[in-house]
């Protein structure tokens, strides 16, 4: 079932305050309320899908859990597939969670519900249905789709999807080294990434010095 983008029915920006969001409604349904409109059906529709959207994104902690269906941009939401999971299953929603982290902007992506996703897939009962099928090709697929999923993952959301890989990898030598080889990586990148800011600004001084002595 794709996800109502109640932002656009409210007529605001996904990262409205709750007061816009407020006072977009008041505008909206004043607009289209039925008194104002006797007999059309248009009006009628519109009043209706601006009030049921006021009810989720008008509502702080509904609004939070939308937003992280939302940012799925209308694919079947997740938690859909987790009716009488199979160990295929499992893997299809690992899959096609790797392949829209891949289809998206890298600046856009909100870290806290890729974070949330990742944990879903990555739940104890759908470990469990890896396990069971003994399948080491089925679980070395599952591993990577999973870490391809979190590279983009900011590194401080990381940790507990890093446990659910090594509850995973469990005893096995070769994913337990894979495992390791990814924090690496990330722990590299992040410092990278923290360091980048003063690189820039020693380079500017440097430039300015040497922009002064050849003046």
């Amino acid at each position: 079932m794709a996800v109502q983008n109640h932002y656009r029915t409210l007529e605001v920006h996904p990262k409205a305050t709750q007061a816009d969001i407020r006072s977009a409604y008041r505008r909206l349904a004043f607009r289209y309320h039925p008194d104002k409109n006797p007999g059309d059906d248009f009006s009628e529709q519109q009043f209706k899908a601006i009030q049921a959207a006021y009810a989720i994104i008008g509502d702080p902690d509904k609004r939070k859990q939308y937003d992280r269906d939302l940012w799925l941009g209308g694919h079947q939401q997740i938690k859909d597939n987790y009716k009488r999971p199979t160990a295929m299953t499992v893997l299809k929603s690992s899959i096609r969670l790797r392949q829209y982290v891949a289809a998206v902007n890298p600046f856009t992506i909100d870290h806290h519900a890729l974070q949330y996703h990742l944990l879903q897939v990555l739940a104890d009962d759908n470990l469990e249905l890896i396990r069971r099928e003994h399948n080491d090709k089925l679980s070395s697929q599952f591993f990577e789709e999973i870490m391809n999923a979190s590279g983009s993952l900011n590194y401080n959301l990381l940790e507990p999807v890093i446990r659910q890989m090594g509850i995973l990898a469990g005893e096995d030598e070769q994913l337990r080294e894979r495992l390791s080889r990814f924090v690496r990586r990330r722990r590299l990148e992040n410092r990278s990434r923290r360091l980048q800011p003063w690189l820039v600004l020693l380079l500017t001084l440097l430039l300015c010095i040497l922009i002064y002595m050849a003046a």
